[in-house]
């Protein structure tokens, strides 16, 4: 596992890959940053909500090649005969993608020293933000990473993911509309006489219920300096929840090729 991720880890510096996410997250958030100056504060806060904002463009470049890269050049049968733990392969690619994450976010971490050493205020708001800046990262990667296990075309893997974290986005909006479909449906087909309260309820729950798959709501605290642990929770559990169902995909393939 360990040999794996050191592999994947410095691949990205031995490709461009990894230098165009380093200078394009560098530069965007740098940019930000800069742009506070001339205003005589600077908003750390807004700074990690801003790039949360932009990361369904830039998590797609990192994690595209994880597996698609693989099986374009043939490797993975290399991958699938390692007396290596399978898991721990997909676990260490997951790390690898993560690591890099962890690597271009050292940028907001530079921004926060130079805010402290004039004398500008680092609060739990800030703190929150970059911890729900990182968090969401370390979800949208495992989002990633499978989204390049299901195909063998890095731009397929890419636009995959760009779309999720996209959509992500829009999940609020979502959900109101599936609240007024459940309630129009329920009302139209009314065969039970049912009340309106309780068709109006069920609109609610369904809504609910697509809310709680909403990153953004659950690391809305977090975003205004309430650290508390359901967030870190919900975010790590969907992280290995998927990055499982990466390493199931793997290990169907690897017995599919093997039959």
């Amino acid at each position: 596992m360990l040999a794996y991720y050191k592999r994947e880890f410095f691949s990205y510096f031995r490709s461009p890959i990894g230098w165009i996410a380093l200078s394009l997250y560098a530069i965007i958030s740098g940019f930000y940053f800069s742009s506070w100056i001339p205003s005589g504060g600077i908003d750390l806060s807004s700074e990690a909500a801003f790039l949360s904002g932009i990361l369904f463009m830039i998590v797609p470049i990192i994690t595209m090649r994880l597996f698609s890269e693989e099986k374009r050049t043939g490797t993975d049968v290399l991958m699938y005969t390692s007396p290596s733990d399978l898991a721990g392969i997909v676990v260490a690619k997951y790390l690898a993608a993560l690591s890099l994450f962890l690597t271009m976010n050292a940028v907001f971490g530079i921004h926060i020293l130079i805010v402290n050493s004039f004398g500008g205020r680092v609060d739990a708001v800030t703190i929150g933000s970059f911890l729900a800046l990182l968090l969401l990262g370390s979800l949208f990667i495992a989002i990633g990473t499978l989204a390049s296990a299901v195909t063998e075309n890095q731009m397929i893997a890419a636009m995959l993911s760009f779309t999720a974290l996209l959509l992500s986005q829009f999940i609020y909006v979502f959900s109101a509309q599936f609240r007024s479909l459940t309630v129009s449906l329920l009302s139209a087909l009314n065969v039970f006489g049912i009340g309106a309260e309780r068709i109006a309820n069920a609109g609610v729950a369904v809504e609910k219920a697509i809310n709680w798959l909403d990153p953004y709501a659950h690391l809305d605290e977090l975003f205004i300096g309430i650290i508390t642990l359901p967030p870190i929770v919900f975010c790590v559990m969907a992280d290995v929840f998927l990055v499982f169902i990466t390493y199931r995909l793997i290990e169907k393939r690897r017995w599919s090729q093997k039959a």
